[in-house]
């Protein structure tokens, strides 16, 4: 199953108590603080969760199968995340 936007709301708002807008609000707000500091290239460490850090991926050569060439692409910013040893402990007790 993936859980989704809305679902992470409704949840944070019977949690909470805090009405639907409220908690959209704050979520909406939320992933903004973190795709602002993403792009300025700060790591985001989430305790218990994990850490998001912006990395550059270099160009590398690539292949198109339908016009069977080779190419080689941009260099791309993309996100990585490491698991916190916290959740993994958690995740992984027998």
């Amino acid at each position: 199953m993936v859980v989704g936007k809305e679902i992470l709301i409704e949840e944070l708002s019977r949690s909470t108590g805090l009405t639907l807008n409220t908690c959209r609000a704050m979520y909406d707000s939320f992933m903004g603080v973190l795709a602002k500091h993403m792009m300025n290239g700060d790591d985001i460490r989430v305790t218990g969760i994990g850490r998001f850090r912006g990395v550059t991926r270099p160009p590398r050569n690539c292949f198109n199968p339908h016009k069977k060439e080779v190419f080689v692409s941009t260099e791309k910013r993309t996100v990585k995340f490491k698991l916190s040893p916290i959740l993994y402990s958690t995740m992984n007790r027998v």
